[in-house]
């Protein structure tokens, strides 16, 4: 696991959440989709699958968040690479506000998510009660943009991750980015055998 140096213990750790990072095949497969007139990409070092948005925390959560990392990533176990369901608009396309590549959602990310919901109640963090939906968020929409038109585009690949992190938001030149709080790596799931 890795953990960055300690900052002063009075730190709060803006919009913060836990996520899965893509393996560098899958981040550079979503970098090449192009973006729609008036959205603005995700950066490709920035894109992530999150599992929970938990909002501000304190360094002393930042400390039991990284610790649960390997424990959560050991009943993970092997994550298969998750199917490709399309790319959406959400909240839609006449009211464009983010562009999401959207998967399937397998037994032992089902697992997952429930097992980051029992750790967030432990720490006494909230928890979102609305229906998970894996995604990796493409592009964000400007204020104001014009509704786009067309069909739910397919997305050809499915997505393999790497690590299990803890992520918050980092005022950047440019822009919001995401610093990573803390990391550990995921086991490889065995390849596939092709069907006899």
């Amino acid at each position: 696991m890795s953990l960055p140096a300690d900052p002063p213990s009075t730190a709060s750790w803006p919009r913060s959440f836990l996520a899965l990072a893509p393996d560098a095949a899958t981040r550079a497969q979503l970098g090449a989709i192009p973006a729609l007139p008036g959205a603005k990409p995700t950066h490709v070092d920035d894109l992530h699958l999150t599992l929970a948005f938990i909002g501000a925390i304190t360094d002393a959560q930042r400390h039991s968040l990284a610790e649960a990392l390997p424990g959560l990533a050991a009943q993970l176990g092997p994550l298969p690479p998750l199917a490709p369901l399309g790319i959406d608009t959400w909240p839609s396309p006449a009211r464009p506000r983010v562009r999401v590549a959207l998967y399937a959602l397998p037994d032992p990310l089902r697992r997952l998510v429930a097992e980051v919901q029992t750790t967030l109640l432990a720490a006494e963090l909230p928890i979102d009660t609305r229906p998970f939906r894996p995604h990796v968020t493409l592009a964000r929409f400007t204020r104001g943009a014009e509704p786009i038109s067309g069909a739910d585009a397919p997305l050809p690949h499915a997505a393999r991750f790497a690590s299990l992190g803890l992520y918050c938001r980092s005022d950047a030149a440019g822009g919001a980015r995401y610093a990573c709080l803390a990391s550990v790596a995921l086991r490889e799931a065995p390849p596939s055998r092709p069907l006899r």
